[in-house]
């Protein structure tokens, strides 16, 4: 005997709407950006604050872009060397996404659960 199936997905649809994951998606790209700037290297902020104005959170892209004062790129090197003092930040540390994972990851997971089930931050 045939059966007849019917299933709403409603609810999913609008559990996964565009506007709904990118909402999402930035909220949760500014969280972790700001988890991974406690790690940032802090002397003159510059380094430090670029992270709010370079990063584009929709996208879901954290950048840190900054210049030394003979216009090498100091974001790359306090990346890749040690930050040097950290009397302004003691938890600053080279490859800081790593650092802030290894502190985070289930915080972030928990955070995207979260967003992704309509919840909020």
């Amino acid at each position: 005997m045939p059966a007849r199936v019917t299933v709403d997905i409603k609810g999913l649809e609008d559990r996964f709407a565009p506007k709904k994951l990118k909402d999402a998606q930035t909220l949760f790209a500014m969280q972790v950006g700001e988890d991974m700037n406690a790690y940032v290297h802090v002397d003159s902020q510059q380094l430090h604050d670029s992270m709010r104005t370079n990063s584009d959170f929709e996208r879901g892209q954290i950048v840190w872009s900054a210049k030394d004062e003979r216009g090498q790129d100091y974001a790359q090197h306090a990346y890749e060397e040690d930050p040097g003092p950290r009397d302004k930040n003691p938890k600053a540390t080279p490859h800081w996404d790593k650092a802030a994972s290894a502190d985070h990851h289930e915080d972030w997971r928990k955070s995207a659960a979260t967003l992704l089930n309509g919840g909020t931050l």
